[in-house]
């Protein structure tokens, strides 16, 4: 929705249909009561300093480039975990496709813990904004019209977590679920034998 003329306090952004936004000034941005709504062009300068292509939360990013684009404090515990890791790991760095893999792991625990950030700031569910068929967001008695949708890097998360496990089994690096429960159930047999043989003594 827009106004033909420009408004005080308003946006006043030309629209497409050669209105003026009718939403507040500043709406949704650092700068409420000021200058352009979120929507056309209020919400800031651009991407900080260092921060490539305004990364939120790199689920997306290719691994490589990932890596290149961490500080290097971020670098070091990436490469921390794959230290770590290979100490469990049931072969060694010669192994160059495994240690490989056991890298891209670790970059994307890396980014799970991103993405962890990103949900917890952004929230699970999003809150979207209807638009027209013009593409401008739609008010409804002088409030903007949301619909809520979940965050779709919840899917791609999930997807990565999947993935990251599957690698991790096939390494050698985590036991299944069978052989878990199964040494959970010994070490509760191996108890109980021992508190038998405490009561029988």
């Amino acid at each position: 929705m827009s106004n033909e003329e420009p408004v005080e306090g308003k946006c006043n952004a030309e629209t497409r249909d050669g209105g003026h936004c009718a939403l507040k000034s500043g709406y949704k941005t650092d700068h409420v009561g000021e200058g352009r709504c979120k929507f056309h062009g209020g919400a800031g300068s651009g991407a900080p300093k260092g921060n490539v292509n305004a990364q939120k939360h790199g689920i997306y990013t290719q691994r490589s480039n990932y890596y290149d684009n961490l500080p290097g404090e971020e670098k070091a515990w990436v490469d921390a975990l794959v230290e770590s890791m290979m100490e469990d790991a049931p072969f060694d760095k010669e192994n160059f496709q495994k240690f490989q893999m056991v890298r891209e792991i670790a970059i994307d625990m890396h980014k799970k813990r991103q993405a962890n950030d990103y949900t917890s700031d952004e929230g699970l569910i999003q809150e979207n904004i209807v638009r027209d068929e013009n593409g401008d967001p739609m008010m409804r008695e002088g409030e903007l019209v949301t619909e809520t949708d979940e965050n779709p890097v919840n899917m791609a998360y999930d997807r990565l977590d999947r993935t990251m496990t599957s690698k991790m089994k096939k390494l050698g690096l985590l036991d299944d679920p069978e052989s878990q429960k199964a040494e959970a159930g010994q070490s509760v047999s191996e108890q109980l034998s021992q508190l038998r043989d405490e009561l029988d003594g």
